[in-house]
């Protein structure tokens, strides 16, 4: 248990956490999220009651970076022990809104980091009007706050990052891969095609002897 609490978090269950990360790493953060879209490597919005139609959704395993570093930060922040549950990184674009509504206990603890846009949207959080800026974090309750934008989003892009952490480890998002099992997983494939590549460079083929 931490021995620090904000106070505004303690009463009203959120607090802005400013620069959470810098200006640069929010500019770094925000340029990765808009080549995930040119790439095409990012999901549209499923139009659903969340998550809208005018957005991009990611999962990168680059965005863990982030989420490890700033978990001690919002541990003392928020004055209590937490786990890494997931993240996820989503691209707004025109036309974007976000209906009232409270998260999943998988987001028990949730911070919304504003990585950079090219116009300003307000973030509704248990009725107060809360305006980001690049860096800045929106720390809450994510069972308990009700939280929306309901305004419509008339800019080209508005990029945020979600951190999402449990105070209970039964209770993390287990769809989600930890860092250490994406690293078992990549370093399977790494293996394979570090194999495959040194036998082409040996042989001229990828094929082993026999094939």
């Amino acid at each position: 248990m931490k021995s620090h609490i904000n106070f505004d978090y303690s009463i009203k269950g959120y607090t802005v956490k400013e620069k959470i990360v810098s200006e640069e790493t929010a500019n770094a953060l925000c340029a990765l999220s808009l080549r995930l879209i040119s790439n095409g490597t990012t999901i549209r919005g499923a139009n659903d009651a969340i998550e809208t139609k005018h957005s991009f959704n990611n999962s990168n395993e680059l965005f863990w970076i982030p989420f490890i570093m700033l978990t001690p930060i919002v541990e003392e922040v928020i004055g209590t022990t937490i786990y890494p549950s997931y993240f996820y990184q989503r691209v707004y674009t025109y036309g974007a809104t976000l209906p009232e509504h409270v998260d999943r206990e998988q987001c028990e603890i949730s911070a919304s980091i504003h990585l950079g846009s090219d116009s300003p949207w307000s973030i509704i959080a248990n009725d107060n009007t809360i305006n980001l800026t690049k860096g800045d974090a929106l720390i809450y309750k994510g069972t308990e706050v009700i939280h929306s934008r309901p305004n419509t989003y008339t800019g080209d892009y508005y990029s945020q990052l979600f951190l999402h952490w449990v105070t209970d480890q039964n209770n993390i998002d287990k769809n989600n891969p930890t860092p250490q099992e994406a690293l078992r997983v990549y370093e399977k494939q790494f293996r394979d095609y570090y194999e495959t590549d040194q036998r082409r460079q040996r042989t001229g083929t990828v094929h082993q002897r026999g094939d």
